[in-house]
């Protein structure tokens, strides 16, 4: 219990650290949505003499299978979603970049080893934080944008004289989209969490600019790999450290996902599709559970832990000189 104590204050410090990134982006964001959908409304019922062009188009959309609802409101709402998403994953590389680092620019490492506090709740608090505070906050902020333009849409439902439950409300499956967003977070943390791991490592020893080396490790690793494989044999390699980098990135980063492969001298890249019903095939309950179960997401839970013991190990010797 004492532990849970400790690390539920460790969470509440990073948040209180942090307050912008991860209380006040996600209001902002859901805000900045809803505004720009009421000025887009406004300016659209300027030239729509009392929105009779509105309302039939609200008429019509009521009066489609919900099926064909459904799979014009759920990619809108998803799309909700990928924004929430993108902006959250840039905060979070930039937070966990600058996590440890900034401890030890300023000197509060001093301070914070003084503390009752293992190296190791620390360093875990911050994976934490990435992994489940922060998506925990982001998600709040999606269901309370979500909620917010299907308001709006109701009201534009009564004004047409139709019911906004059947119309938006009902197609829109918040409940099950809402459970479905939750699990897809969870899988996301894992599969992202070498990445993650990667980022504290190098924030726990960079000298400066902690960014920057955990960028350009890879960058340069991987440029060089190419580099000789292209002049050696003419073909990319087949163990590629560019397209296991950002295709980890690019395949966790829910709900659109972005692969590339390549095979020989030929590459391809392409985004995930949706199915018929508009629903990103990426956030299916059964694909999440397959990325769940796979090889590849759990080979990388073991970087990570290799990756979280060497930055635990650089944190413990951060004060020895």
């Amino acid at each position: 219990m004492n532990g849970i104590a400790t690390m539920t204050t460790l969470l509440r410090r990073e948040l209180w650290e942090s307050p912008i990134a991860f209380k006040w982006t996600p209001l902002i964001l859901g805000g900045l949505c809803i505004v720009l959908v009421l000025m887009g409304l406004a300016m659209g019922a300027q030239v729509d003499y009392q929105l009779a062009f509105t309302y039939d188009i609200v008429r019509q959309f009521s009066e489609q299978s919900l099926a064909e609802r459904r799979a014009i409101i759920t990619p809108a709402l998803y799309g909700i979603v990928a924004l929430f998403n993108a902006i959250l994953f840039i905060i979070i590389v930039f937070y966990l970049a600058g996590s440890l680092y900034d401890d030890r620019k300023d000197r509060s490492i001093l301070f914070w080893k003084s503390l009752p506090v293992s190296d190791t709740s620390t360093v875990l608090s911050k994976l934490l934080t990435a992994m489940i505070l922060a998506p925990l906050l982001f998600l709040i902020g999606i269901l309370l944008t979500q909620i917010g333009i299907l308001m709006i849409a109701s009201v534009y439902a009564l004004g047409a004289g139709i019911n906004p439950f059947s119309a938006f409300w009902q197609p829109a499956g918040l409940p099950m989209m809402w459970l479905t967003l939750a699990a897809s977070y969870l899988v996301q943390a894992l599969w992202l969490a070498p990445v993650y791991a990667w980022l504290l490592f190098c924030s726990s020893w960079a000298p400066r600019l902690p960014i920057l080396v955990a960028i350009g490790i890879p960058v340069l690793a991987g440029l060089g790999q190419n580099f000789y494989t292209m002049f050696t044999g003419f073909r990319f390699p087949d163990f590629n450290i560019w397209v296991l980098t950002f295709g980890r990135i690019g395949q966790g980063v829910l709900p659109v996902s972005f692969n590339f492969n390549t095979g020989g001298q030929d590459g391809q890249a392409e985004f995930q599709a949706l199915d018929a019903s508009g629903v990103p095939i990426s956030l299916e309950l059964s694909d999440l559970w397959a990325r769940l179960v796979s090889i590849n997401l759990w080979i990388g839970v073991g970087v990570a832990v290799v990756l979280l013991a060497g930055a635990i190990w650089f944190r413990r010797r951060a004060t020895d000189n």
